[in-house]
């Protein structure tokens, strides 16, 4: 095996193998690889033309709330990125030699990234829970204003999914017995254990579309995929893309017991030769949303013409109503009532604005008159 290859590869193919994946030269194009400054990245394994399906994983090897659901009573009442977290903080390696005992996704587990020590909500957890390090506080100190903003409404969001969890853990630890051996402490609704704060990480800096329900727009259709999760992000190199499902050309969820298989495919218009990264566009994200969401930013040079990202006004919005005292809370609730409220920003590149900010007053003068109270 090769130094740069991933030491839980071999291991992570033979389990995909017996799922029933493709797991041949023809059938599985890529394999993670030592990439400078990222951890691991995926390459291609020979030279790959345009639109070529690069592997397809059962949709029996997807860590989803469809694939979860069997194993978890009540399972509805947890989002996706509960149940997945959830199954994540059960089954989390216990050192970094041993994998995962998961006996359902033991092997994909096991190649998971084994801590977030350098992801920004760490940091801001850790300084919550009186554990932080001096340079984790430091670090802290620099945050832009904004950005801390983003990064408590995340820690608000990862509390909230605990809050839940924790509950759902104390009311069916009869049915999770052979599941996990848990101390009371470990359940506690208001400290949320570190493990479960790894697994959170993972699943919200990992997780994929996937159209497992009947509303597209729904939040629960999303999946952890095997190898998927090695490719890193670029905004300037041809991305690959989704393999068009059956879901996705029909435009309704499938009727199989998990869904569909979930494929990638190489970028559309690029030739890939052989040894070359293959990159994943996480989303056309400011470095605002990177930092926060996952933990890093691109420099300058890998952007087209430097950096463009955005200016977040949301925090001063807030601020700004919050001074007008009665009359700023009317107007706020407005703009949550009717779904304009959230991230208001000014992109710096282009000059363009969120629709929050574009259609936020028209929203205030359509519910005229604004009630007065002097302020």
């Amino acid at each position: 095996m090769s130094v740069d290859l991933h030491p839980g590869w071999g291991s992570l193919i033979k389990w995909l193998a017996s799922q029933g994946m493709d797991t041949s030269p023809t059938g599985l194009l890529v394999e993670p690889r030592r990439s400078n400054g990222a951890g691991y990245g995926l390459y291609a394994l020979s030279s790959i033309s345009p639109s070529t399906l690069l592997f397809s994983v059962p949709a029996s090897a997807l860590l989803n709330k469809r694939t979860l659901a069997p194993h978890y009573p009540s399972a509805d009442s947890l989002t996706a990125i509960q149940v997945i977290s959830l199954h994540l903080f059960l089954h989390r390696p216990i050192d970094d030699v041993n994998g995962s005992s998961d006996p359902l996704f033991g092997p994909y587990i096991s190649i998971l990234p084994r801590e977030f020590d350098d992801h920004p909500l760490t940091w801001l957890v850790k300084d919550q829970m009186t554990c932080s390090e001096a340079k984790e506080k430091q670090l802290l100190s620099y945050i832009p204003r904004s950005v801390m903003y983003c990064l408590v409404e995340m820690v608000d969001k990862f509390k909230t999914d605990w809050t839940i969890c924790s509950r759902y853990l104390r009311h069916n630890s009869a049915n999770l017995a052979h599941v996990f051996k848990l101390r009371s402490e470990d359940c506690r609704e208001d400290a949320p254990p570190l493990d479960y704060l790894w697994a959170w990480l993972n699943v919200n800096t990992r997780c994929i579309f996937h159209r497992l329900k009947e509303r597209r727009s729904d939040p629960d259709n999303m999946t952890l995929c095997p190898i998927l999760d090695f490719a890193n992000h670029s905004s300037r190199h041809p991305s690959m893309t989704p393999y068009a499902s059956e879901a996705d050309i029909w435009d309704k969820p499938s009727s199989k017991r998990y869904g569909c298989d979930f494929g990638l495919s190489s970028p559309f218009e690029h030739s890939v030769d052989e040894g070359e990264e293959v990159f994943l566009r996480y989303g056309m994200h400011s470095s605002r949303t990177l930092f926060t969401e996952y933990g890093f930013v691109e420099s300058g040079s890998e952007l087209d013409g430097g950096p463009s990202g955005e200016v977040d006004l949301t925090i001063f919005m807030s601020e700004l109503f919050s001074a007008k005292g009665d009359r700023g809370h009317w107007m706020k609730e407005r703009l949550v009532e009717e779904g304009y409220w959230g991230q208001v920003f000014v992109s710096v590149a282009d000059l363009s604005y969120s629709d929050e900010l574009e259609t936020g007053p028209y929203t205030i003068y359509q519910h005229q008159p604004i009630p007065h109270t002097g302020s």
